[in-house]
């Protein structure tokens, strides 16, 4: 076979009713492959080749596209992929017809480079591409072409997506931007100079803001603040924490600094672009210049309850809600019927008042609604803005109404009805 300035025949005995038809693509990729018998002959392991080898300057391509169109994001590896393919189409002839010019081995190349670029729209590329060729098919023959290459068996040793980069590159095609991009590992990326602090400034409050520990207390003009249990140590004089309920304590440079190394920060040097640790001086400024302007959640306050709405309806929400400003901490899951019946409720008021079940109002009534109001709105009161003021009339000395008190602080735990 030879692929320029011969004929490709076949004789034989074809089979009844068999008809002939144009099959370049199949030519082409037979092509290939006998070209890389011929280079080399059989492969380590006495297996003929099936595939065409690319040349050196295609190898290293490859290697080096490897090493970070990967990293890229998809949405970035589409644009590459849609930069290389017009870029080619507009400075060279490997999309045009044999007739005007181009050579079919190199369009059917890049065909499959695309069809194995692994983007989403890389169909859509190949024809806008195509299109720009002179006397170019018509859209629905390019997709049909396009289909055959995707449908090609992968050669272990041949096309891909690196074979298009390499053509772009050979007709001048600067990839840097993406580069540097793939440089910080899938990482935003800060370029650290003169002119750029607002930017970079910018992007730092993102990645803080994003941090699922980071807040604002109270309002979003609010101190920052980083939510985590205390340590003991750091705590005021005379000051207990117990348990593992989480707290806030305010952001420090060290917390900053943390959250900017997710960043990747980038400097122009004498041979080009390279990578830097985060600028300690421009963390440490970071509390002080964007006090008051932090683009962080605002955090009202911790929970370990479920949230109950105006229609009585419970809500789990882990973690935080930015509905109420509420961090959910551990919140408990309960079974609760969407409508129980009026002897499961009575049945669990007298669970909640066993605690008050022997203190004495003058009306009893009265005071046994009061007391579940006091119980609901103590459980609730991270959901309220305001909590209703609540007052009895009771026949008892100051010490039964200060047990009282206590008993409904504490009715959980409490052991034994209040006499």
């Amino acid at each position: 076979m030879y692929t320029a300035g011969r004929f490709f025949t076949m004789t034989g005995r074809g089979a009844q009713d068999a008809g002939i038809i144009a099959a370049p693509e199949a030519f082409a990729a037979l092509a290939e492959e006998l070209q890389a018998q011929i280079k080399d002959p059989h492969s380590g392991d006495g297996d003929l080749l099936t595939a065409a080898l690319p040349e050196n300057g295609e190898q290293t391509a490859d290697a080096e596209t490897n090493a970070w169109f990967g990293n890229l994001p998809p949405e970035k590896q589409n644009e590459v992929v849609r930069y290389a393919a017009l870029h080619i189409a507009k400075n060279s002839k490997l999309f045009e017809l044999t007739g005007n010019g181009g050579n079919y081995q190199d369009y059917w190349k890049l065909a499959l480079a695309l069809s194995r670029s692994g983007v989403a729209e890389a169909e859509d590329i190949f024809v806008e591409a195509a299109s720009t060729a002179k006397d170019a098919d018509a859209d629905e023959a390019l997709r049909s072409f396009f289909k055959n290459c995707e449908d090609a068996q992968p050669r272990t040793n041949g096309v891909t997506v690196g074979t298009l980069l390499y053509s772009a590159i050979q007709c001048g095609a600067d990839f840097s931007q993406w580069k540097q991009t793939a440089d910080g590992s899938g990482s935003e990326v800060a370029w650290f100079m003169p002119g750029k602090e607002e930017k970079c400034r910018k992007l730092l409050d993102c990645v803080v803001a994003t941090d699922p520990r980071t807040y604002t207390l109270g309002d979003p003009t609010g101190p920052l603040v980083i939510l985590r249990v205390p340590d003991k140590d750091a705590l005021p004089p005379e000051t207990r924490w117990e348990g593992d309920l989480p707290g806030t304590t305010l952001a420090t440079p060290a917390d900053i600094m943390q959250r900017a190394e997710r960043i990747c920060w980038m400097k122009e040097g004498k041979f080009g672009p390279y990578r830097i640790r985060p600028p300690r001086d421009f963390i440490s400024d970071y509390l002080m210049q964007m006090l008051g302007q932090y683009g962080a959640r605002p955090l009202r306050s911790i929970v370990r309850v479920p949230s109950i709405d105006g229609d009585g309806e419970i809500h789990f929400v882990p973690g935080y809600d930015p509905q109420t400003g509420l961090f959910h901490d551990k919140s408990p899951t309960i079974d609760v019927p969407l409508k129980p019946s009026h002897d499961a409720a009575r049945r669990s008021a007298e669970v909640l008042l066993f605690p008050f079940s022997e203190y004495q109002f003058d009306n009893p009534a009265a005071g046994q609604a009061l007391l579940l109001a006091a119980i609901f709105t103590a459980i609730e009161r991270p959901f309220l803005s305001v909590a209703q003021c609540l007052s009895c009339a009771v026949r008892c000395q100051a010490l039964a109404r200060e047990r009282l008190c206590a008993a409904w602080c504490g009715w959980h735990s409490t052991p034994r009805p209040l006499s």
